[in-house]
């Protein structure tokens, strides 16, 4: 799953900790994912990010943060 990082945290030190942070850590899904696209909402403790999967997953389903790219977990 790949979750955004907020417009507003604007340090890319920032971005590169926080994502790396993320990894690992239980969300629930709250907008449902599809493949390839961020439209899905995951959310993540009182946050909720964008996130995206390789496939669809349910509102609802808890999820785990199983990787990063860029500033997308």
């Amino acid at each position: 799953m790949k979750i955004t990082l907020p417009e507003h945290i604007s340090s890319r030190a920032w971005k590169t900790a926080l994502r790396w942070a993320l990894v690992g850590e239980k969300g629930r899904v709250v907008v449902a994912t599809n493949p390839s696209n961020l439209r899905g909402k995951v959310a993540i403790g009182t946050d909720v990010w964008s996130a995206d999967s390789d496939e669809f997953i349910e509102v609802g389903a808890d999820v785990i943060v199983v990787s990063a790219k860029g500033v997308h977990i």
